[in-house]
């Protein structure tokens, strides 16, 4: 019973995910507007197709509406967060601000994110979905602006409030971690990931530039170093090892090392690690 109320929440929230999503709601929109005519031609009243049409019409405008807040929440957020390199502009900002731009760090790595309520979170600050249209999330993540070092409590309250989830928990701090943790970390073989204010600070470096910028070195900066770097699984343990990429990355790119078949944002993806492994080695 626990089970099937567990898969039917997840249905739900699937659905009310993508009912939320401007795309899907331009799509049905403009499905509605096309098949409108077509209702007119049959033996349908006016009054029904007139407000068939108008109910499309509704809904497409809403998906547009929503489709430009999202890319001018985009642009606004760029503007506000590529600035942000080091600990000193960490803590600038507030804490919420912090949760805020952590969640956007994570979206500007493919991933679709939500920050959870102040003051309701239960531990958890953001959650990281695979696409805008994932109905579960694949992690959970808690931040800590903290200046002294995190110790083993406050992660222990973490694990458990995502383990029986079933997720990837990760850890993100402006400080660092003590080696207590690390341990804890290790003996039990938790799913989690640690990500220090050094770690953040490389990640912002690597991610947190603007997106034209991105876009336009993708190409340039492959075609300098395609024939210098040959990527092998040698080459992305060793890299691994060395603290340039993360355990996602690592898995990431073991699964498509020689994948043709990627989709376009796989390839950027690739790309941009591929970047990562070279800018260290």
């Amino acid at each position: 019973m626990g089970m099937l109320q567990s898969t039917m929440a997840r249905r739900k929230k699937r659905y009310r995910r993508r009912g939320n999503d401007p795309f899907y709601l331009l799509a049905l929109g403009l499905l509605g507007v096309i098949l409108a005519p077509i209702l007119g031609q049959l033996n349908v009243s006016a009054l029904f197709s007139m407000l068939f049409f108008l109910a499309a019409a509704i809904i497409c405008f809403a998906g547009a509406w929503k489709l430009l807040r999202h890319w001018l929440r985009a642009r606004s957020e760029e503007k506000k967060y590529q600035h942000l390199r080091t600990l000193e502009d960490f803590f600038a900002i507030d804490e919420i601000e912090f949760e805020h731009y952590v969640a956007w760090l994570y979206r500007k790595r493919g991933f679709h994110t939500e920050v959870t309520p102040p003051g309701n979170d239960k531990g958890i600050d953001v959650y990281v979905y695979e696409n805008r249209l994932s109905g579960t999330p694949v992690a959970a993540i808690q931040v800590k602006q903290y200046r002294g070092d995190v110790g083993r409590p406050d992660v222990q309250r973490f694990v458990g409030s995502y383990i029986s989830k079933g997720i990837h928990g990760i850890f993100v701090t402006t400080s660092s971690f003590t080696q207590t943790v690390y341990d804890f970390v290790k003996d039990e073989n938790l799913e989690v990931e640690l990500i220090d204010g050094a770690q953040l600070s490389a990640m912002a470096q690597t991610y947190g530039v603007p997106h034209f910028v991105k876009e336009a070195d993708t190409k340039t900066d492959l075609e300098k170093f395609s024939n210098k770097l040959v990527l092998s699984e040698d080459v992305v343990h060793k890299a691994y090892k060395r603290g340039c990429i993360d355990d996602w990355e690592r898995a990431f790119m073991l699964n498509n090392l020689h994948n043709t078949k990627l989709t376009p944002k796989q390839r950027i993806r690739k790309k941009k690690i591929h970047r990562k492994i070279l800018n260290h080695s």
